[in-house]
C-alpha cells in the first residue's frame, strides 16, 4: 500500500530489490517497475511511493568476478563467446508458446 515502509534485513552482504510493479523509494530516490536496485550493506527502509510489488534478494557474494555482454552473464569471457555464437546460430531452445522471432543480438 502507498506509504507503507519495510525495513530491509541486513543479514546478507549482497542484497537487491527488484520492483515488479509500482514505485518504491530507497535512500531518497524513487525506483519504478522493472528496476533492479543493488542495496548497500547496513540498515535501510524501503518505502512504497505507490502500491507496489517487489522481490527481495540476498545472499553471499560470488567468489569470482562475472562478465556481462548483452543479456549474457558468465564467469569467463570464453563462456560469453560461446553463448554469443550459440545465440547467433539459433542453438538456444525456443520459449514454449512464444510466437515472436528471437531478438537479434546487437
Amino acid at each position: 500500500c502507498d506509504g507503507e515502509q519495510l525495513p530491509l534485513p541486513d543479514e546478507h552482504p549482497a542484497r537487491a530489490v527488484y520492483v515488479i510493479a509500482g514505485t518504491v523509494g530507497l535512500h531518497g530516490r524513487g525506483f519504478g517497475a522493472g528496476t533492479l536496485v543493488a542495496v548497500a550493506p547496513g540498515l535501510c527502509t524501503l518505502s512504497a511511493l505507490s502500491r507496489a510489488h517487489v522481490v527481495l534478494l540476498g545472499g553471499q557474494p560470488l567468489a569470482e568476478p562475472r562478465h556481462m555482454r548483452w543479456n549474457f552473464v558468465a564467469s569467463s569471457v570464453d563462456l560469453l563467446d560461446r553463448a554469443e555464437a550459440d545465440w547467433r546460430a539459433g542453438r538456444f531452445p525456443r520459449i514454449p508458446h512464444d510466437p515472436g522471432a528471437p531478438i537479434p543480438m546487437p
